[in-house]
């Protein structure tokens, strides 16, 4: 595919995003909708309320997705080839079905951008409805073994569900969900580009279109928020993406597994620390604490430090891993030793800015 059709898509992008975006903002602060309350949590870095409509107007601009009737490769992981380059199999609906699969993963976070309670175990339910979903309807060919077939199914779900997750746990200051989103979108989209994965590329390109101007809005003045709903969207897309890259472009499954290693160590050290300052309370407390938000990440001590720099601290320097195992997708020790050392950085930097006590 040329780059000036690539360009042209992610103008289209910034159009539909700029359109989008603008007039739910100003909706949203017109009739004060999704309202995200001052200072509600100690670890909240605003002092206005602020709209989190952020992942609703991305949705809404990510909508031509499906207009565009943009196709897939359809090209089973188990083929003896390791691209098949053939005009009539492809699958007409996979941008349907991405979109729909998102729209019911994103739902998970509306009630709790409108200030309304849900539980755990609900939110739970409606991501796994969305991911299942996607799972079934994306003609992915696993197996024809049953027991093989579940156990890769099942590995699917369980790498959809962290993804999805993955850019909430990492957000929560200006601009450092996004950043590091478009970072992985970007380098999954230069690998398979050379494998003529149009519909990875085409679709990331509008989508870094629409985020630019999200974080118009976003970085570093905070005037609207991702959200939950909008931090499950980006998650979901970037896990759904990875697994379409791993099944139809036949891409290197640890190079996708390592584009994840931040939210991951943040998911990791953040647990650790707090299940050792909870050394003395019972296993449901404990269970009960682990599930809450809180400012117990690396994004939030260098936001201390640092201010609106902290984002681009943290994406700097995550920039050049990924940029080292983007050009090394295929080599198996180079992205190993590169994922150790980011992971050990990434374990020095949180224990040395971390406070020397953490209350729970």
């Amino acid at each position: 595919m040329d780059l000036y059709i690539l360009g042209c898509f992610m103008a289209l992008g910034i159009f539909c995003g700029f359109i989008a975006l603008t007039l739910t903002y100003i909706l949203a602060q017109t009739m004060q909708l999704m309202q995200d309350k001052k200072c509600q949590k100690s670890f909240k870095i605003h002092t206005i309320n602020t709209p989190r409509c952020g992942g609703v107007a991305i949705l809404i601009a990510f909508i031509i997705i499906v207009m565009a009737g943009i196709e897939v490769h359809y090209n089973s992981f188990f083929s003896d080839t390791l691209y098949v380059q053939c005009t009539t199999r492809f699958y007409e609906y996979a941008g349907l079905h991405l979109y729909i699969a998102s729209l019911i993963v994103m739902s998970s976070g509306i009630p709790k951008d409108n200030n309304k309670s849900i539980s755990f175990l609900t939110k739970l339910c409606i991501q796994s409805i969305g991911i299942l979903y996607f799972i079934v309807l994306s003609h992915f060919e696993f197996s024809t073994n049953n027991t093989l077939y579940m156990t890769t199914a099942i590995t699917c779900y369980i790498f959809l569900l962290f993804t999805t997750n993955s850019m909430n746990v990492i957000d929560g200051i200006n601009g450092n969900a996004a950043f590091t989103f478009i970072l992985i979108l970007a380098s999954i989209c230069l690998v398979v580009y050379n494998l003529e994965g149009n519909f990875i590329v085409v679709s990331g390109m509008l989508l870094c279109g629409i985020i630019c101007i999200f974080l118009l809005f976003n970085y570093p003045f905070g005037k609207m928020f991702l959200g939950d709903s909008g931090a499950f969207l980006l998650g979901f897309y970037l896990g759904a993406l990875s697994i379409i890259a791993i099944w139809y472009y036949n891409v290197n499954i640890l190079y996708i597994f390592s584009l994840f290693l931040y939210p991951l160590c943040e998911i990791i050290l953040n647990m650790l620390v707090r299940i050792k300052s909870m050394q003395n309370k019972s296993l449901l407390k404990k269970l009960n604490v682990l599930l809450k938000p809180n400012d117990f990440h690396l994004h939030f001590f260098l936001y201390k430090k640092f201010n609106n720099l902290a984002p681009l601290i943290i994406n700097m320097c995550y920039m050049m891993f990924i940029a080292v195992i983007t050009m090394n997708n295929n080599k198996f020790n180079i992205i190993i030793i590169s994922s150790i050392c980011f992971c050990i950085f990434h374990a020095i930097c949180f224990l040395f800015f971390k406070p020397k006590q953490i209350f729970i």
